[in-house]
């Protein structure tokens, strides 16, 4: 197999037990409402706030003929810019103040998924935060669906899941800039090492930052205190 397949097989493996995780889980069993969505764009705001940059220092870290395909990432950087800004206006049209989400904290699982893909990146090998977006990349084709239909039931409107459409379906496309990256760019057996050790750690770190989000509703953490208390209506209604 090339890397690329190596890859998809090592990202298969490592997310077979995403359907029972507590986030999904919620989605699955009717128990996931529009609280728990508000709280979760507040976290993909903060998250996605740092890639369009963190695409960018990967290809400053790139050496020789890694660069070769400089190009085409700066594109792919490009286009996931204003993607957290459409997390904010997701969270107005539900009718939270974007501020409060801006101008707080990320979650302490959200802040270590971002940060562990930085210290990979800059400190290890700059090829490991391919793996990283390729996972991002996969949750949204492959989970976004699902969520979608449960925030469909919810009443939700469209026009409050910009985010998650975009992502469930401009990250095919993506999908397929990185297994390009894979096949030109990681080539020695160190490499997709680093690549999968990345991954291997996004996947983990991203199912604690959806842990996290379940948690911070239903127990009442500070955060979602401080989001809730900006909301402009009363009535919160959980999958059927």
């Amino acid at each position: 197999m090339n890397s690329a397949e190596l890859v998809r097989e090592a990202w298969l493996e490592a997310t077979a037990e995403y359907d029972s995780i507590p986030f999904f889980s919620a989605i699955a069993n009717g128990n996931f409402t529009a609280n728990h969505y508000a709280m979760l764009l507040r976290e993909i705001y903060h998250n996605t706030h740092e890639n369009p940059e963190a695409f960018a220092r990967m290809t400053g870290l790139l050496r020789g003929d890694q660069r070769k395909l400089n190009k085409k990432i700066l594109r792919h950087s490009w286009q996931e810019s204003g993607h957290d800004q459409m997390a904010l206006d997701d969270l107005a049209r539900l009718g939270y103040d974007p501020g409060a989400a801006r101008d707080g904290r990320a979650l302490w699982a959200t802040e270590a998924f971002t940060a562990f893909t930085s210290f990979q990146m800059e400190r290890r090998n700059p090829l490991a935060f391919l793996g990283y977006v390729y996972h991002l990349e996969n949750v949204a084709t492959s989970w976004g669906p699902k969520l979608g239909r449960c925030l469909h039931s919810l009443g939700i409107r469209p026009e409050a899941m910009s985010f998650l459409m975009e992502h469930s379906e401009a990250d095919i496309t993506h999908v397929k800039f990185n297994e390009e990256y894979f096949r030109e760019l990681v080539t020695q057996e160190k490499d997709l090492e680093d690549v999968l050790y990345g991954l291997r750690g996004a996947v983990r770190l991203y199912s604690l930052m959806l842990q996290s989000v379940i948690d911070a509703v239903d127990q009442g953490w500070p955060e979602w205190r401080a989001l809730d208390g900006t909301f402009r209506k009363t009535a919160v209604p959980t999958c059927p």
